[in-house]
């Protein structure tokens, strides 16, 4: 016998449960399936020598979507903000990146001689609003930049502030509009990220997913849905399957926090009409040649590398930087930054931005694989002289396959995303980061979100957008 739900959301990433929290915080009873046992997508948190981490740095966005969503349906999660913004580490020496414009005067990673420049031009930036960044939505990144200064110290500096929310390894992949809307509300909150006080990502996707379940709700881990159920280009509910049963349950709406391609595994693409199987299929295209991709290593040691409670960059001009065609590489120490962490054993994370063609080489030729890895760790030896190999408790290596942000080139930013609501298919909507939002990869997920409940309720959450 079929379960009945007002809403079946199928994946419990950031997108997902937002968008659940929020249907729930509105009478919906929701039921989100999820296939994997944890919870929040690509930031799921996992243990790591009993310290709760994700794989990869996913701070949150100081005042972003995200955290409007957690305000709106009532979940006070304390946070610390990430304090520098960041730290670039250059010539044996850390900068401190300023949140104040006028404190970039003695920014002494930029010659003295361009500061002033660099300053005029992050107020172009700090004063560009998101209406107005949608000009340059169809323009490169290093475009922009070309045009606004000839100093190069100035471009590879705006090339990695764009980094940071994007993951891109070539400015050109970047729309400017995205980086535009991103940097310029880093600039305006003086800040770009925040941490969950008390422990890991985990904390908030169990405060979304205890929204749903105590609206009446239910959040099932390690149920993979197989079909979406179509009648007549309306949406009927979805049939899937757990480990010990078959699921199947009727609803009139249902949301995919799939990648939007991962829709035809689900449903019949006959059900679509052409353009938009063409617009997915190409977007699926870019998601495979285009995209930057990482490798890197993760540590538990018995002292941390240094006392910032922020990410260090290290940029592809930095002599230290041995490791592959990379433009940035990113130091996270999670410990340092959660409450009552990093006593007795110290987290860190430490990886490159790559082309995903260049990580595929390394995943097919184990020995450059191992040399890239031995790379890093010489590159962590060196930035930090006082740390030795004896402080190393446990040591683990990996491919990230794909970083989080990619996709925001010229042409795919924001309302020239694939909309949230599917075309021709009553009651099929999409939220997640391959679909219409802008932001920060989580920001963008929980945007769509909020685009996607204001579809289905026909109303607004209240909730900006315009940030």
């Amino acid at each position: 016998m079929a379960e009945k739900y007002d809403v079946v959301i199928i994946g419990a990433g950031i997108g997902g449960l937002c968008a659940g929290a929020l249907l729930a915080k509105e009478g919906k009873k929701v039921v989100l399936l999820e296939g994997r046992k944890g919870l929040g997508g690509r930031a799921v948190s996992i243990p790591i020598k009993g310290i709760y981490t994700e794989l990869g740095f996913h701070g949150i966005v100081k005042n972003g979507h995200l955290v409007h969503v957690l305000e709106a349906v009532k979940q006070d999660i304390p946070m610390i903000p990430l304090d520098p913004n960041f730290v670039i580490y250059h010539d044996g020496k850390f900068f401190e990146v300023p949140g104040e414009i006028n404190d970039f005067a003695n920014f002494e990673y930029i010659p003295q001689k361009d500061r002033a420049e660099l300053m005029d031009i992050l107020r172009l930036i700090h004063d560009t609003t998101i209406e107005e960044a949608e000009d340059y939505d169809l323009m490169g990144w290093g475009d922009w930049i070309k045009a606004h200064t000839s100093s190069r110290d100035i471009y590879d500096f705006l090339a990695l502030l764009a980094n940071i929310p994007m993951t891109e390894e070539y400015t050109s992949n970047i729309s400017a509009g995205e980086a535009l809307r991103c940097v310029g509300a880093g600039l305006r909150e003086k800040g770009w990220s925040i941490y969950p006080r008390d422990g890991a990502m985990n904390v908030i996707h169990e405060a979304l997913a205890k929204v749903i379940t105590d609206a009446g709700g239910s959040v099932r881990t390690n149920v993979w849905v197989r079909e979406i159920v179509v009648k007549d280009s309306v949406v009927q509910g979805v049939s899937a399957e757990s480990a010990d049963a078959l699921v199947k349950i009727e609803a009139p709406i249902v949301v995919s926090n799939l990648p939007v391609w991962d829709i035809f595994k689900l449903t019949n693409q006959e059900n679509f009409p052409r353009w938009f199987v063409d617009r997915v299929r190409f977007n699926e295209e870019h998601s495979q040649i285009a995209p930057s991709a990482s490798l890197g290593l993760t540590c538990v040691s018995s002292k941390p590398l240094n006392n910032y409670k922020t990410a260090v960059l290290v940029s592809c001009k930095e002599p230290i930087n041995s490791t592959g065609p990379s433009y940035v590489r990113w130091l996270s120490q999670p410990t340092n930054w959660i409450h009552g962490m990093g006593k007795d054993k110290h987290l860190f994370q430490y990886g490159p931005v790559l082309p995903r063609s260049y990580v595929a080489l390394c995943r097919e030729r184990p020995s450059i694989y191992e040399k890239e890895i031995n790379n890093l760790w010489n590159e962590i030896f060196s930035m930090h002289p006082h740390f030795k190999k004896e402080d190393i408790l446990w040591k683990g290596d990996g491919i990230i396959p794909s970083t989080d942000c990619s996709g925001k080139f010229p042409g795919n930013a924001w309302r020239q995303r694939i909309d949230v609501q599917a075309p021709n298919v009553r009651g099929l909507y999409f939220v997640g980061d391959t679909v219409r939002g802008w932001g920060v990869a989580m920001d963008t997920a929980a945007s769509s979100a909020i685009l996607c409940t204001e579809k289905i309720l026909k109303k607004s959450t209240g909730i900006s957008l315009i940030i």
